[in-house]
């Protein structure tokens, strides 16, 4: 398969993946964003006393197979941004094909990080290594990485399953008016894509994250 092609199809999964975790996650007080922090976020906003707080969950997808140096680029982009003190969701379009917690794979991970000092400044390796390693020892960005895996979930999913997800709990939550046509059904919920993409492509004219928040959602429901 072309590159171009490759490409074109990991972006189109990242959004069938965006709209699945909004029609499966949309609360009052959640919102949603693609291409944020990371690829998809899922944050929620509350109040303790007059303090706004947010519990968020940043999420990396992935089409294809995943190698060893991509899973070591998952996880330094979200050692880049734990201060946001996220949850770690991966989406997968093919079951990994090693077991992420083994030592060797952290190992491997550690490894690529410290082979960043050589990297462009601009590689996730090298911040890692800048921002961990030059002011710590291996040890304890072990210590840290193991930590994470732990607060990992991990969901394998093909672009097909995606899509059927998206059509069913549309169907079930978002056409209680429709009784008796199936496709009528099915229309609504592929306009309901259609319109989602059209405001990820407005909002990447604009070189801007697309956000989602509750209330554009339902009126994009009404």
């Amino acid at each position: 398969m072309p590159a171009g092609i490759t490409a074109q199809y990991g972006f189109l999964y990242q959004r069938y993946a965006f709209i699945k975790l909004v029609l499966d996650n949309a609360g009052m007080d959640r919102f949603f964003v693609y291409e944020g922090i990371d690829d998809i976020d899922i944050a929620e906003e509350y109040r303790i006393s007059s303090i706004r707080q947010y519990n968020n969950q940043f999420v990396q997808v992935k089409s294809g197979t995943v190698s060893r140096d991509c899973w070591a680029k998952v996880i330094g982009n979200w050692l880049l941004i734990e201060d946001e003190a996220p949850n770690y969701r991966i989406v997968l379009e093919n079951a990994l094909t090693f077991d992420f917690r083994a030592d060797d794979v952290i190992e491997g991970v550690l490894g690529y990080f410290a082979a960043g000092v050589d990297k462009s400044s601009k590689s996730i390796a090298n911040k890692v290594y800048k921002k961990f390693l030059e002011s710590a020892d291996k040890a304890t960005l072990k210590s840290r990485v193991a930590e994470m895996f732990d607060l990992i979930s991990v969901e394998v999913i093909s672009m097909e399953a995606v899509y059927s997800a998206i059509v069913e709990t549309f169907k079930t939550i978002y056409c209680p008016d429709i009784t008796k046509y199936e496709m009528a059904k099915i229309c609504r919920c592929d306009r309901f894509i259609e319109y989602i993409n059209t405001r990820i492509d407005e909002a990447i004219k604009k070189k801007k994250s697309f956000t989602l928040r509750y209330v554009d959602f339902m009126n994009v429901i009404n």
